[in-house]
C-alpha cells in the first residue's frame, strides 16, 4: 500500500516522526513550562504546597500545540521551496496535505482556547498575543522578500515569538491567581530567547557534504568554522543567562559554577566535531538542544532550593 492511501492517522504519525518529534518536542516543552512556572512560582514567593502540576501540565499542551501549529505554519510558507529543493519531505512528497495540517492545528486551537479557559480568563490574552504574533510569523511580516535577504533580521523576528510563550507559561501561574507580572522574570526571558537561538542554530549547521542547494544553512552563510564558532559563543551566553536566573533565585553557587561547566563540555564536543568532521548536523543539533534542556532543568531546580532548604 503506498504511504498516501494509509489513514490520516498513520500518515499524520509519519509527518510527525519526519517533522515534528514528539518525544523530543514533548520534553523540551515540559522542561520549558516547569522551568517557567516555577520561575515565577518562587518569583512570587508561593507555598510549596500551593504549587499545581496540573497548571503544569495543562500549561505544556497548550504551549506543546503552539509549537505544533508553528510547525504547520512554516510548512505552508515553506512550501515552494520544499518542492523544489526538498521534494523528500512529507508534504511536498505528498504524503499529508497542508489542508489536513491546518484542520488538526485548527482544531488543536479549539483545545487551546479551552485549556486556557480552565485556567482563568486573565490568562487567554497571552493566548491571543501568541496567536497574533505567529500569525504575522506566517505573512513574514508582510515583507518576505526583505526577510529573505536579511537572514539574521529573520532568525531574530521570528526568535521573538519566545517571549510571547515565555509571557504566556509564567502568566499561567500569576495570572490565574490575580498577582502581578515581576520584573526579575525578564532574566528567564532572556535565557529563554538566547536558548532558542542556540536550536535554531544548533540545527542550521552542516559539514559541506550535508549542505543541499537552495537550502538556507548558517554553515553555508558564514562557513563551518565561523558558524560553530557562533554556537559555541551564544551556547555561553544562553548559559550566562541561565545562571544570572540562578542567582535571582537565590542559587549562587550554581549560578556561576553551571555556566563554565556547562560550556567547557559543550565546546570540547564542538571542537572533536569539527576537527573529525563527522555528522557535523547531528552533533550540534543534538548539543544545542541538550544544553537547552539542561538550561531549563537547572532553572527549574534552583527555584525549588529555597523552598526546599525552609521545608528542611
Amino acid at each position: 500500500m503506498k504511504e498516501q492511501q494509509l489513514a490520516l492517522s498513520k500518515r499524520f504519525g509519519i509527518f510527525c516522526a519526519e517533522r515534528f518529534p514528539l518525544m523530543q518536542y514533548g520534553a523540551l516543552t515540559l522542561l520549558f513550562s516547569i522551568s517557567g512556572i516555577s520561575t515565577s512560582f518562587a518569583l512570587r514567593n508561593g507555598r510549596q504546597q500551593d504549587f499545581g502540576w496540573l497548571n503544569v501540565i495543562t500549561t505544556s499542551i497548550v504551549v506543546f500545540i503552539s509549537f505544533y501549529q508553528l510547525r504547520v505554519c512554516d510548512e505552508h510558507k515553506d512550501y515552494v521551496d520544499d518542492c523544489r529543493y526538498s521534494p523528500e519531505r512529507p508534504v511536498p512528497r505528498g504524503l499529508i496535505s497542508r489542508r489536513e495540517l491546518r484542520s488538526i492545528a485548527i482544531c488543536l486551537g479549539v483545545l487551546q482556547v479551552i485549556l486556557v479557559a480552565s485556567m482563568g480568563m486573565a490568562v487567554m490574552p497571552y493566548l491571543v498575543a501568541i496567536y497574533i504574533y505567529g500569525f504575522l510569523m506566517a505573512k513574514e511580516f508582510f515583507i518576505s522578500a526583505w526577510l529573505r535577504k536579511h537572514p539574521i533580521a529573520y532568525l531574530m523576528s521570528h526568535m521573538c515569538i519566545l517571549i510571547f510563550t515565555d509571557l504566556f507559561i509564567c502568566a499561567s501561574d500569576f495570572a490565574g491567581r490575580g498577582d502581578c507580572y515581576n520584573e526579575r522574570l525578564i532574566w528567564f526571558f532572556i535565557a529563554s530567547f538566547v536558548s532558542g537561538l542556540l536550536i535554531e542554530l544548533g540545527r542550521k549547521i552542516k559539514s559541506p557534504d550535508q549542505e543541499k542547494p537552495g537550502v538556507e544553512t548558517y554553515s553555508k552563510l558564514f562557513g563551518v568554522k565561523t558558524s560553530l564558532i557562533l554556537l559555541a559563543g551564544v551556547m555561553l551566553i544562553s548559559t550566562i543567562a541561565a545562571g544570572i536566573t540562578m542567582a535571582v533565585l537565590g542559587a549562587s553557587t550554581l549560578a556561576w559554577s553551571y555556566p563554565l561547566v556547562c560550556s567547557c563540555i559543550a565546546w570540547t564536543l564542538l571542537c572533536l566535531a569539527y576537527i573529525k568532521k563527522s555528522n557535523i548536523a547531528r552533533t550540534t543539533s543534538n548539543l544545542s538542544q541538550t544544553v537547552v534542556a539542561t538550561n531549563y532543568l537547572i532553572i527549574a531546580i534552583a527555584s525549588w532550593l529555597p523552598s526546599l532548604a525552609q521545608g528542611a
